[in-house]
């Protein structure tokens, strides 16, 4: 609904982009004498600077996996206690 409705043609982009990684995260184990990463194949074949946005890339996605993971973690929680924290957090810090 959000991809539909928010982000737009954005979000063929972004399955390019994942594809594409994907695609050198595949191709990685193929190089000799390293770990099979995507940033290893990519700065081997096509050179640094595809490799430096490669490897921010993922440091991105491990960033935004933790923080899903952990808003997520943190919700059930809370469910299990009845909303005793989201209630006991809105009334000392208020919403924001």
């Amino acid at each position: 609904m959000v991809a539909r409705n928010v982000a737009g043609p954005a979000v063929v982009f972004s399955f390019t982009i994942a594809a594409i990684a994907s695609l050198f995260s595949e191709f990685g184990v193929r190089v000799p004498n390293t770990t099979g990463s995507a940033y290893m194949y990519s700065y081997v074949t096509v050179g640094e600077f595809i490799a430096f946005v490669i490897g921010w890339n993922m440091v991105l996605e491990y960033l935004i996996g933790t923080a899903a993971g952990s808003a997520a973690i943190s919700a059930c929680i809370d469910s299990l206690y009845g909303g005793a924290i989201h209630h006991a957090m809105k009334q000392t810090f208020g919403t924001f």
